[in-house]
């Protein structure tokens, strides 16, 4: 990887970690005045972002794939308007450094999602101790929650967890759906498609229930988090992904998947988050079994394999 694509790759995991110390600005509590309701957070972000995604788009001379309109607006929903709504519920009730480790969970589900749908996926032994890695990391970071209930720890705390979870499960989803169903699409036709559909899903929970425009006033640091979530934190970080995919493929982009939950620590750190030894060993584990089901594992083993093995000899005179 080049020194550009490198820092292309540091750049995106860094907007995208700090995605939820924005969106952590936006909602803080629900019962904090001056901040977001969750989905008209969602609604706006994915607005936003789906109208410059639509430019970018037509700037590059494609065009939005309308014959495709159903597994888009399926992916809309699972793959962005309620993942995003989980993340942002879930962020009233929890430190956005958490929210990180949890969507690092969604490698471990598309591999689970892909041995239970798709009939042609195995699971090899390895790969099964990864899924297994990655989940007792996740266990070990809830089980302190769950220990703490009526001692500082409240049962929303617990649910803003399970929300980030499942948000994660909801991820993996999508990339079995898009895996499935939208082989022939180009990604920035992905991004764009689920982002318009997302939207859609969003308007009837923001116009029949929130209904924002009653009590809505937010606060400077709220605007600013939405600002900061919606131009950096999903629309310039989807150009990064799309250019970065282009130039190196798909398997060296999903090396973001390691350094996005660190920056999301370093940004919750910096913004003033606890930052326990139980996060940071939870991390890791949860790191090492996503290294491991991304074949991580298979390829040190092999490297080390060949490094082992001898040399031709040359024949003696």
């Amino acid at each position: 990887m080049r020194p550009k694509q490198l820092a292309t790759l540091l750049a995106l995991a860094a907007v995208w970690g700090a995605s939820f110390l924005f969106i952590k600005l936006a909602v803080q509590s629900t019962t904090a005045p001056g901040n977001f309701p969750p989905m008209t957070l969602v609604g706006i972000r994915i607005g936003v972002a789906a109208l410059l995604l639509w430019g970018f788009l037509r700037l590059r001379g494609g065009h939005f794939p309308w014959a495709a309109w159903f597994p888009l607006a399926v992916l809309g929903l699972i793959n962005a308007a309620l993942p995003y709504f989980l993340f942002s519920w879930g962020e009233q009730h929890i430190e956005s450094n958490l929210a990180a480790i949890y969507n690092a969970t969604t490698p471990l589900f598309t591999v689970i999602l892909a041995l239970l749908l798709v009939r042609e996926e195995r699971l090899s032994a390895l790969r099964s101790i990864g899924v297994v890695v990655g989940f007792l990391g996740v266990l070990y970071l809830f089980a302190d929650s769950l220990s703490q209930i009526g001692r500082g720890t409240s049962t929303l705390h617990v649910y803003g967890e399970l929300a980030c979870v499942l948000a994660g499960f909801c991820y993996g989803l999508g990339n079995m759906w898009a895996r499935r169903r939208l082989k022939g699409l180009q990604p920035l036709q992905l991004a764009t498609g689920q982002l318009l559909f997302g939207l859609l899903w969003t308007l009837p929970v923001i116009l029949v229930i929130e209904q924002p425009w009653r009590t809505l006033a937010p606060s400077v640091s709220a605007i600013a988090g939405l600002s900061m979530l919606t131009l950096l934190g999903t629309a310039i970080a989807q150009v990064l992904y799309f250019n970065l995919l282009t130039q190196v493929g798909a398997t060296r982009t999903a090396q973001v998947t390691y350094l996005l939950p660190i920056f999301g620590l370093f940004w919750g750190w910096l913004a003033g988050e606890t930052i326990t030894p139980r996060v940071i060993v939870a991390l890791a584990i949860v790191l090492f079994g996503v290294l491991i089901v991304n074949g991580g594992a298979d390829r040190l083993l092999a490297r080390k394999t060949r490094h082992a093995e001898p040399g031709p000899v040359a024949p003696r005179r």
